[in-house]
């Protein structure tokens, strides 16, 4: 074929002009360099190319060439459109697209101007560029810096110009390098249904997607992790005007899943714009971290032993209010509100705290937070008391003790205050209500708002934690308000339950009320999102009493470890200490230190274990011994045995040692007794499971797994072949479906194509549908550009395959059809005298040559109106559409009925194979099942022939035999015998 057929229009009309012309006077442009052109791709996109040609061989007509060819790739940073010197599109690298969400059938055949935001500058550029000699695009001197182009779906983006020069120099092609001006960074967009429309190469890098064709499969929800993957489809359809604080429309961090469904922590920064009454929302995505997304929802202060404050995190000023660098040195009592209140005992009140949080581990407390305040509250005034009221917000409070690095150090103390308002509790729970996982983000710790460890929390029912309205967790789903025989539809049914108001179990006992939304996980477990209903601020006789009662729970459990579940571990001066001073916090409570320490003194009797005068005196001389007593019991049992008679204990003592002869005596006349019998049955069992005894067995094991993989290669080659087939079948009925969409979409362009005419021409057959408007022309524009897409799909994949390049087979005249020369194509020649020439031709090309006239009507007709004087009968591309339409679609519907026919006779094929496979299949099971029994046959007369072989045989010559030395198969046996010889050896001597 002529290698024009490698080229895009206009160069391969003028290309064997330009071959006779140096073949007329030897004239050389482009031998022997290598120059930037374009080529046209099998999908009918063009593309930029390298191209190098040289003459091989030959003179004049008889002239031979060589090319070579390669895809041309941009410097990097740099995006590469290719124009025609008046600036039509004619390629745009795949840069393009990721830059601008601008693909190459949007810009091809527009003119470059249109593309950008300042026509004007290009246009000036395009003259300059007209006008330069090679050699200035070669210093670079076609350039323009500041342009702006216009974007898809966001703002214009700023973008510096390089024009250089492709083909020759007769006939040029300009190209456009762009670099940006700015990082665009990660972006996508999304209408507003959650559809992705857009994502750069950056946001797919990240999200693990290999090209732009799995975007459109996508939506917002399958990237968040449950359970908002369920709800933000809800919330974009309901978004209220106030935004949560912790949620993606504040540019707070939040969790998307990236690369093999791993969590990220990333701020997204999202902006909307109205495009055709419909909403886009433009999402710039920038990566955060953990430690970043904690810091946006809590302080961490760290303390010294006197509530003085060494250290903050980086919390944001916007958190409670204040700038979290002017804390340092103060004391954590002036932004607490319960601890401002306790500020005289700040130091015992820590200390009580960490003996909580060491009893309890992740315990926290409902408090609140206002802006530093370094006064005593007796010594603020009324309005001061008022404004600090009306500024502090509930947050949550937990104590750490990090251990320190080294031994002689203190432990590092840190104080969590996470704000309340952004706090989230998600838990996943399986059908029978036990907690699954307790976290399931990273963000949203759990344990803060029940006040527990969240390790505390596996395999424990969620009703522990939270007052469910119904008996099982599928009662969270159910939605109280319908009523009647509908309520019983509204169970696990759905995967999005209504939100419930529920009241909530917190450690400390008092309760709390929470916002609860569930959803449905893999039909089986149920996850579990709970915020506060009500914000609730500290209360110090609250506080207290969580301090009072976490130290008569620890006081009880010392006293519990006197018991049973500390035996054999002795106190020393250490524990006794420890000890004292837990029991002292516990007789503490509000009052002194002072006075705790005499109550520690004071007698305190129960359950019979009596403490009297010091407390430490006490501890530290009592132990506890192996089996659990006390000193006093031991000596209370040390005095019953000295009452005991000596002769009694002599008497007693002999009885034992003369039991105990008797017994010995008796054990060694068994042994000598047995001994004989015993080693005959060990050799006998060693003849039972020796090599031979077991051949059989192990050839039966060894078939029958060669069996069973030779059933599973036979199943799994069958049905492989079987799918195959069917596949195949399904490709056949994919293009007979394609092939009725061309003939629906070649007779729809030329419908359109007419419509444009009338419109021009001013045919008022109908004012409302051939009036000539804008609005008209635009819906069009739209209908004949969707005809022509699709129309050039449908081909391309009947001819040629939609998802694999493929020929069609010779069967029924296709390939006459679509290769052949079995359709007649009619050439309008604009001519001084137009005529119409008839030239043989196939499906292929003259479907592609309507396709382009077509596009040259859509993106043209303008220009054709003007020279033609509104009458687009005198246009070969229009003529062209009209006059091949009715060919086309004929020959369309023999293709259409020759497809027909081949799919019957697959069908026809494929019911013959499934019952040959059927065959296959019987004859593989009938051989293995008579195989199997011949096999099991043979393993049982064996064994049957050894049982019967020692049954028959009398018992002297058994005994005979086993006296014999006999040699054994294995290697083990015979080491057994030699041992047994060797015992008989040693019993002799004995």
């Amino acid at each position: 074929k002529n290698v024009s057929m490698l080229m895009p229009q206009p160069f391969a009309g003028r290309h064997n002009g330009y071959l006779r012309t140096h073949l007329n006077s030897g004239k050389i442009r482009i031998l022997d360099l290598v120059r930037p052109v374009v080529g046209l791709h099998k999908d009918r996109t063009v593309f930029p190319i390298n191209l190098g040609v040289t003459k091989v061989s030959g003179v004049g007509s008889d002239s031979v060439f060589m090319g070579a060819m390669h895809a041309a790739t941009a410097p990097p940073n740099v995006i590469r459109v290719w124009c025609m010197p008046t600036g039509g599109v004619v390629s745009v690298d795949d840069t393009f697209s990721e830059s601008f969400g601008k693909t190459y059938k949007d810009v091809a055949g527009r003119p470059f101007q249109s593309l950008t935001r300042d026509p004007d500058v290009i246009l000036k550029l395009l003259d300059r560029a007209a006008a330069a000699r090679e050699s200035d695009f070669l210093e670079g001197k076609i350039q323009q810096k500041g342009i702006f182009v216009l974007h898809n779906y966001m703002d214009p983006v700023e973008v510096d110009v390089l024009v250089g020069m492709g083909g020759s120099e007769s006939q040029r092609m300009l190209c456009f390098d762009l670099r940006l001006a700015h990082s665009q960074g990660m972006l996508m967009v999304a209408d507003a249904r959650g559809r992705l429309l857009y994502m750069n190469s950056e946001m797919r890098h990240i999200l693990g997607i290999s090209d732009d064709t799995n975007v459109s499969k996508l939506d917002m929800n399958s990237l968040m992790p449950p359970p908002f993957s369920l709800l933000h489809g809800k919330w974009m359809k309901e978004a209220g005007t106030k935004v949560p604080k912790q949620s993606c429309r504040s540019g707070a961090t939040v969790v998307m899943l990236g690369a093999n469904k791993a969590p990220l922590p990333i701020r997204p920064k999202i902006m909307t714009r109205e495009v055709e009454d419909s909403e886009q929302h433009l999402v710039q995505v920038e990566m955060s971290s953990w430690e970043r997304g904690m810091d946006e929802r809590q302080l961490v202060l760290t303390l010294d032993t006197h509530g003085n404050i060494i250290a903050t995190n980086k919390a944001l000023t916007s958190l409670f209010g204040f700038r979290v660098e002017e804390l340092v040195g103060r004391s954590v009592a002036c932004i607490v509100d319960v601890l401002a209140q306790l500020r005289d005992e700040l130091e015992s009140v820590l200390a009580r705290m960490a003996e909580k949080i060491a009893s309890k581990p992740g315990y926290s407390w409902r408090v609140g937070v206002h802006p530093p305040v370094d006064k005593p509250l007796d010594q603020l005034t009324l309005m001061e008391v008022l404004v600090m009221q009306r500024s502090t917000q509930a947050a949550i409070m937990m104590l750490e003790l990090k251990e320190a690095a080294q031994e002689d150090q203190l432990p590092e103390i840190k104080l969590h205050i996470y704000k309340a308002d952004m706090l989230n509790c998600i838990i996943e729970v399986d059908q029978f209500g036990l907690i699954t996982r307790p976290s399931l983000s990273p963000l949203d710790p759990s344990g803060y708002m029940f006040g527990c460890n969240v390790r505390s929390m596996q395999r424990r029912p969620l009703k522990h934690f939270l007052q469910l309205p119904g008996k099982g967790p599928d009662s969270l789903l159910q939605n109280d308000k319908v009523k009647g025989a509908m309520k019983k539809g509204t169970g696990t049914g759905s995967k999005v339950g209504p939100m419930k108001v529920l009241p909530g179990i917190h450690a400390d006992g008092s309760p709390m009320s929470l916002n609860v939304l569930a959803v449905t996980l893999n039909g089986k477990h149920i996850v579990a999102k709970c915020s506060f209903e009500r914000l609730e601020k500290g209360d110090v006789e609250r506080f207290r009493g969580t301090l009072r009662s976490g130290d008569v729970a620890g006081a009880k459990s010392g006293r519990r470890m006197r018991g049973s579940s500390m035996a054999g571990y002795a106190f020393g001066e250490e524990d006794a200490k420890a000890l004292a001073l837990a029991v002292g916090g516990t007789l503490q409570g509000d009052v002194g230190t002072e006075q705790a320490s005499a109550a520690a003194l004071k007698p305190v009797a129960k359950k019979g274990v009596k403490f009297a005068g010091s407390l430490e005196d006490d501890i530290s001389s009592a132990s506890i011994s192996s089996g659990g007593q006390s000193q006093d019991e031991d000596a209370l049992l040390e005095e019953e045995e000295e009452e005991v008679p000596l002769q009694a204990l002599e008497a007693s003592s002999e009885d034992e040692e003369e039991e105990d002869d008797a017994q010995t005596q008796a054990a060694q006349s068994m042994m000598e007794t047995d001994w004989g019998r015993g080693r005959r049955l060990k050799a006998l069992y060693t003849m039972l499971n020796s090599e031979k005894a077991k051949q059989s067995q192990t050839r039966y094991i060894k078939h029958t797994n060669w069996m069973l993989f030779l059933l599973v290669a036979v199943h799994t080659l069958l049905f492989a072949l079987w799918i195959s087939f069917v596949t195949d079948l399904n490709k056949n009925v994919e293009d007979l479906d394609s092939n009725g969409g061309l003939i629906f979409d070649a007779e729809a362009i030329q419908i359109q194509c007419r419509k444009i005419h009338n419109m021009y021409h001013g045919t008022n057959t109908n004012e409302r549908v051939y009036m000539m408007s804008e609005k008209e022309m635009q819906i069009t524009e739209k209908r004949l550009k969707a005809s022509i897409d699709d129309m050039e799909r449908l081909a391309a994949g009947v001819y040629l395959g939609f998802t694999e390049l493929r020929r069609l087979r010779d069967d029924f005249q296709l390939r006459d059809l679509w290769e052949g020369d079995m359709v007649e194509e009619e050439l309008y020649l604009d001519t001084r005298v137009p005529k119409v020439q008839e030239e043989p031709s196939n499906l292929w090309l003259v479907g592609n040559q309507l396709i382009a006239s077509a596009r040259e009507v859509l993106h043209n007709h303008e220009l054709i109106a003007a020279e033609t004087g509104n009458d687009f009968r005198l246009d070969k591309d229009w003529q062209y559409v009209m006059s091949n339409v009715p060919h086309l679609a004929s020959q369309y519907t023999v293709s259409l009925s020759a497809l027909l026919q081949r799919d019957f006779q697959t069908l026809s094929e494929l019911s013959e194979m499934g019952w040959g496979f059927m065959i296959v299949e019987l004859v593989v099971c009938a051989a293995v099942i008579v195989w199997s029994f011949i096999l099991l046959k043979g393993v049982s007369q064996v064994r049957h022939s050894l049982v019967a072989v020692f049954l028959t045989i009398p018992t002297g010559l058994l005994r005979a035999l086993a006296e014999r030395q006999v040699k054994m198969a294995d290697e083990d046996a015979e080491g057994n015998g030699d041992e047994d010889d060797e015992d008989e050896e040693q019993q002799q001597q004995q």
